[in-house]
């Protein structure tokens, strides 16, 4: 299973372009592990980008510190200058290269779920922990790209084990485990600081004696802190030359106001994890452009990810989770707290987010879940349905594996059966769910034998479509349209994001929408045929 996720994960590294994030995640991680300073970018903790910074490392990428797009901190336009300025390194081969590191990353995921399951419910959990982690599309999907997703996902699996063996355990080594997992997923994405109330919660669910809940709490902390402060080694030993943290941190919100006071009252300095903290809350605050289900609009709507979940799922990881609910009856709820408490927060975290730009950030609880549903499975699914089990988990199995076939090489634009497939996912959703910048190489190929100068390219993403041989153009707004003014070029290429006017006004391309693509590329970008429409 292993061996082919690996495949699967190195094809889809070599096929798909740079995605509209990946130029900055590998400049960000590069130059920190080169200079040791994060202010090109300080919006995601360092340490995944790091893993996958070393790949650059041993191939000698130049960071181009000499630039000014370094020196001044110009984030889009350094990656770009970074990743395709190379002089010995193709741009493609080095954005490859980092996504080694998450390849890694992803397969350990697989192998950390697997190997929990059955340490704590048997072979039979392990082996479906094992198909349902490794055959999921949205995890391979993020598992090829330099994200810091994956990284979280995997990161937090990792810090609910330890801590639920610390409950179990309570050993001074099983505590300062917990914390140091708690403190590398707090320092892969800063979503997982979600992660330390449900830890509490969970804590006081046990009704641990409170000594004993005390110390470990005070042990665990320390890791954890220890653990943060290590990955931004550089920067933690320049804190006390910093800024104070309120002239670091926008006004509003809950966090930012908390992250002000500290500073104000407590004194404490602009440490970049904290900087980084107060970026994110005001983008939550601020909101994100989205698009769900034909409605393009800003912020946050609660039905998102929960839409999100259900149309990305594969149906049969769905009917699998589906058989654990009459499960969930029979069972104490001691055993399952480690994983109920912190999905729930999750999925609180989720619904109540800003920032509605793609499942990705619903990550994290796609291997709990399905871990805890492995288990459920394992240990109770035949005694509550009885002869019919093994064919309902074959089944389940089966379909988990022929929608999983059917995407592989574009995990990224998966969308279960029920609605259609990838086909139709722009219907529902845009963005990093299905179109964020990964098929212009495919573009090009289906150009052919065409001649590029008839095709006219309206691109959602940071790779140079010069590069791919196409040239800047624009598609004639419904507007202008309607003026007389046509098209000069046969055919028009545009990424489904554009189409459905996430990021400019809707209207725009009203006239497009209404015509039927000849072409989906990649499933991402859409390409019509305006012959008819011809400037004469």
């Amino acid at each position: 299973m292993l061996g082919v996720q690996a495949w699967r994960l190195g094809l889809e590294a070599r096929q798909d372009t740079q995605t509209v994030d990946e130029g900055i995640h590998i400049t960000a991680g590069y130059t920190y592990l080169r200079s040791g300073d994060t202010g090109i970018d300080r919006e995601h903790p360092p340490l995944a980008r790091l893993i996958c910074a070393l790949p650059l490392w041993w191939m000698g990428v130049d960071p181009m510190f000499g630039a000014q797009t370094w020196r001044e901190h110009w984030m889009v336009e350094h990656s770009k200058a970074m990743v395709f300025g190379q002089k010995e390194v193709p741009g493609e081969r080095l954005v490859a290269a980092a996504r080694g590191g998450n390849i890694v990353l992803c397969l350990l995921l697989t192998l950390a779920a697997a190997w929990w399951a059955r340490a704590r419910f048997g072979a039979a959990a392990g082996w479906l922990a094992l198909v349902l982690v490794g055959l999921d599309p949205n995890l391979n999907a993020h598992g090829h790209l330099v994200t810091t997703d994956l990284g979280a996902a995997l990161t937090g699996l990792l810090a609910c084990m330890a801590f639920e063996r610390m409950l179990r355990v309570g050993s001074r080594g099983s505590v300062v485990a917990a914390g140091a997992a708690l403190g590398a997923a707090l320092a892969t994405k800063y979503s997982m600081v979600v992660l330390v109330p449900a830890f509490l919660v969970a804590t006081l669910a046990a009704r641990l004696p409170w000594r004993r809940a005390a110390w470990q709490w005070a042990v665990l902390g320390c890791a954890a802190l220890v653990v943060v402060g290590l990955v931004y080694a550089p920067e933690t030993a320049r804190v006390m030359k910093a800024q104070p943290l309120q002239r670091e941190v926008e006004e509003g919100g809950l966090l930012n106001t908390t992250l002000r006071w500290m500073g104000t009252r407590l004194g404490v300095p602009a440490h970049p994890y904290l900087v980084g903290l107060g970026m994110l809350g005001a983008h939550q605050g601020a909101g994100h452009p989205a698009f769900l289900m034909g409605e393009v609009y800003a912020g946050g709507k609660w039905q998102y990810f929960p839409v999100a979940f259900l149309v990305k799922t594969p149906l049969g990881s769905l009917m699998l989770l589906a058989l654990c609910l009459p499960l969930l009856r029979r069972e104490s709820w001691e055993e399952w707290k480690v994983f109920a408490i912190p999905l729930a927060l999750f999925w609180a975290m989720a619904i109540g987010s800003g920032i509605n730009i793609g499942l990705r950030h619903l990550l994290p609880v796609y291997p709990l879940s399905f871990v805890m549903a492995a288990g459920l499975l394992g240990q109770r699914g035949g005694a509550v349905y009885g002869k019919a089990f093994a064919g309902l988990m074959v089944a389940g199995c089966v379909l988990l594996a022929g929608e999983s076939a059917r995407i592989a090489g574009h995990d990224l634009a998966f969308f279960n059966a029920a609605v259609g497939g990838p086909e139709h996912g722009g219907e529902y959703l845009v963005d990093s769910n299905l179109d964020w910048g990964q098929s212009l190489r495919e573009m090009r190929e289906w150009v052919g034998a065409r001649p590029v100068e008839d095709v006219c390219l309206s691109y959602f993403g940071t790779a140079p479509i010069q590069r791919y041989g196409f040239s800047e153009c624009g598609i004639v707004p419904e507007e202008q349209l309607k003026k007389g003014e046509r098209p000069d070029r046969r055919y028009l290429a545009i990424s489904i994001t554009f189409l459905q006017g996430v990021y400019h006004k809707r209207e725009w391309y009203g006239w497009l929408r209404a015509r039927k693509p000849i072409a989906r590329v990649g499933y991402s970008i859409y390409v019509f045929d305006v012959a008819d429409l011809l400037r004469r």
